[in-house]
């Protein structure tokens, strides 16, 4: 079950930008696998992603809040924290905004780019990058401010990319 639940997580950042029939299927698939066998670490996930389906589908927020909120606490509570970064990223930038203000979740999103980042989940530190510069301009911060974080995000995905490009250069290896 864990190894299913892992690929469909895998599944679900190529679906949200493909197929919304198909992200609802997966996010649906999860939490029913683990209401039938038990809370995983994709389980946090999966019922972040459930909130924000019953919100803006079925508009229903305080349900998708609740579901959101469930996946947080899960992840905090339980220690289950293999899509720790995964999990803030959507509660804090997509979940809370609907009855919280925009800024309550930043914190979030900063520390699943900070977790991202440390695990090395290129992908979920780079949807936090963005994910913290929307927040900036939708909670209508200082437009400076918003430049020197997305300069920094540059700066580090600059970094992030020669080293990983002189660790696999065939010259390095001389």
């Amino acid at each position: 079950m864990l190894g299913t639940l892992d690929v469909l997580n895998d599944v679900v950042p190529p679906a949200l930008f493909t197929d919304r029939n198909l992200l609802s299927l997966v996010i649906c698939r999860m939490v029913n696998l683990s209401l039938e066998h038990g809370i995983s670490d994709a389980s946090c996930f999966a019922y972040v992603f459930l909130g924000m389906i019953a919100g803006p589908h079925f508009e229903n927020y305080a349900g998708g809040f609740q579901f959101g909120q469930l996946g947080y606490e899960l992840t905090e509570k339980r220690e289950l924290h293999r899509y720790q970064a995964r999990t803030y990223m959507a509660f804090g930038n997509f979940v809370m905004p609907w009855t919280r203000h925009v800024r309550t979740g930043r914190e979030l999103v900063r520390r699943a780019f900070d977790i991202a980042n440390k695990a090395g989940d290129l992908t979920f530190a780079a949807y936090s990058c963005n994910n913290l510069n929307t927040n900036l301009l939708a909670a209508g911060d200082a437009l400076a401010g918003t430049q020197r974080e997305a300069d920094g995000a540059s700066s580090l995905r600059r970094r992030r990319g020669s080293a990983s490009s002189s660790r696999s250069s065939p010259r390095s290896s001389n």
